[in-house]
């Protein structure tokens, strides 16, 4: 085991929100190191909707600019608004319209100096892991934290490599947790993870098969197909020949997400693609299927001690509205400014209470 030298700030988490904080705390001049225990970055692309407050945060941060010119944003400007349909080809049975619903494409110009930019969350880590590096963050990735302690000078934290086993000791003086919803270091907190759990659970189908006839001028958001051989939700990347299926499991599914991988390989996610998409012997090519789980759920509180929880650790919530990544931006802005404050020497530590309050 070896000792590393002390940062200000320790991230733990390489993904939308760690990368976040990691790009709110350097614009600020503060040092940070991030580990994240994949190999690099999610190929996924996940959710893709940067909502307006979010924006105006990565706006200010010089990164609109880059976020308008990533190939999603580019080939989903136009799209806006949910559709109900038998399949893509078939019978469209309506659109949803709710007064608590607002389209993509809403006004908002009396409000905000910037809109809705509809981007894949792994092009946009793309863009906050470059920018974050640019502005002088480390990085670590193959990097897990297996144990962390603290006291009244600063959390030490025991990182795993990947690779090799290999442990070390990182010292620094706060410690943030962006390590999602199944965060190992709020559970070593003991902090409760309280709410609604199985929502939902579904299986993310990412393929490739031209549907631009069958989609035609229309430029939807999601489209909801529901017939007898498949319910979920058709969700174009590009417009074109780049797909993802949400396949409904339902929320009293039992199976571990092992076992929904196993139950449907390849062949059986084509037979869906080509239900969902109403085209019959449609060629189709899976690329990844992801299992995941709609969920409500908040952590008792933020903070324990010199430890901040951000993003799914802090919090869960369905996917509706994109309100879990956008509100895991805005912890990570609420939070670096504070931390950069207080280390800088112009707040007191008792800014730092102000988190939990605020978030």
């Amino acid at each position: 085991m070896t000792e590393q030298p002390r940062v200000p700030v320790l991230v733990v988490g390489g993904s939308l929100v760690g990368l976040s904080t990691a790009l709110f705390l350097a614009q600020r001049g503060v040092p940070c190191l991030v580990l994240e225990r994949r190999a690099g970055l999610f190929a996924h692309p996940r959710t893709r909707g940067v909502n307006p407050r979010s924006m105006e945060l990565l706006r200010a941060a010089g990164l609109e600019p880059e976020l308008r010119a990533l190939p999603s944003a580019r080939a989903l400007a136009r799209n806006s608004g949910l559709r109900l349909a038998r399949s893509l080809a078939g019978q469209e049975l309506g659109a949803f319209r709710e007064e608590y619903y607002r389209e993509v494409s809403s006004d908002l110009s009396a409000l905000s100096p910037t809109t809705w930019c509809l981007c894949h969350q792994n092009e946009l880590e793309g863009v906050l892991h470059r920018a974050t590096a640019r502005a002088g963050a480390e990085f670590r990735f193959g990097s897990e934290v297996v144990s962390c302690t603290q006291d009244t000078d600063g959390v030490t934290a025991l990182v795993r490599d990947s690779a090799d086993g290999t442990t070390s000791k990182l010292r620094a003086r706060y410690l943030v947790a962006a390590d999602g919803a199944r965060s190992g270091l709020r559970r070593r907190l003991g902090i409760p993870f309280e709410g609604t759990g199985g929502l939902g659970r579904f299986l993310a189908v990412r393929f490739r098969a031209d549907l631009a006839a069958e989609l035609g001028e229309r430029r939807f958001v999601m489209c909801y197909t529901f017939n007898d051989r498949v319910r979920g939700a058709l969700i174009p990347l590009d417009n074109a020949s780049e797909w993802r299926l949400d396949v409904i499991l339902g929320p009293d599914d039992p199976r571990t997400p092992g076992e929904v991988l196993a139950a449907f390989p390849p062949e059986r996610c084509v037979e869906l693609v080509r239900a969902a998409s109403g085209v019959p012997g449609l060629a189709v090519r899976v690329l990844d299927t992801v299992p995941w789980e709609a969920a409500a759920k908040v952590a008792r509180r933020f903070r324990a001690g010199r430890v901040f929880l951000v993003g799914d650790a802090a919090h869960v919530m369905p996917p509706s509205g994109a309100f879990g990544s956008n509100s895991g931006i805005q912890d990570a802005h609420c939070l670096a400014w504070k931390l950069a404050a207080v280390l800088a020497g112009q707040a007191s530590p008792g800014l730092l209470d102000r988190y939990d309050a605020e978030r």
